[in-house]
């Protein structure tokens, strides 16, 4: 991963900071992040030990040639056995019934800017999982009749049944 890091180094100046990133070396890390003033911080377990943690990746002023402007908070990059997997995740502080339909959206939008930043390296990148992590402050997952029949429907979807609906 170190030498993945160095080539991301090397590219992040042709890129006006459009991104930070870390190698992070441990099964756990803690991401930080100030939304509307306030310090959240998340604790985050992955099921490997190192990885590039790309972030700050979303902004109005960034890939302009993108239509979408919001994106994933984070992108994880980990080696695997044949070439490189992402895992791209976007953080909530809950699901309402507003914001359930642009998740997929920023998913794909995060793929698209991660994938902008990678290309010039040629990565064989064979695996992508795609994340929502909230907090369950919100009725709305606990109250699904007052949801339209379509939104029922998509927030019964377990994680892995509703990536493959959104995005396919």
């Amino acid at each position: 991963m170190i030498e993945l890091y160095k080539k991301i180094e090397e590219l992040k100046k042709y890129y006006n900071d459009f991104f930070n990133f870390d190698i992070v070396d441990s099964r756990k890390f803690i991401y930080n992040e100030n939304i509307d003033n306030i310090d959240v911080r998340y604790n985050i377990n992955i099921p490997y030990n190192e990885c590039i943690l790309i972030k700050n990746i979303e902004g109005d002023n960034k890939f302009n040639h993108l239509s979408f402007r919001k994106s994933s908070d984070i992108i994880l990059i980990s080696k695997n056995i044949n070439g490189y997997k992402l895992d791209i995740i976007e953080m909530k502080s809950a699901i309402t019934d507003n914001n359930i339909n642009k998740l997929a959206y920023q998913l794909i939008n995060g793929y698209l800017r991660i994938m902008t930043v990678l290309s010039p390296l040629h990565l064989d990148i064979n695996k992508i999982d795609l994340y929502v992590s909230f907090y369950d402050d919100s009725s709305l997952t606990k109250n699904l009749s007052t949801l339209i029949t379509p939104k029922q429907k998509r927030m019964k979807y377990d994680i892995d049944n509703w990536k493959q609906s959104q995005i396919y």
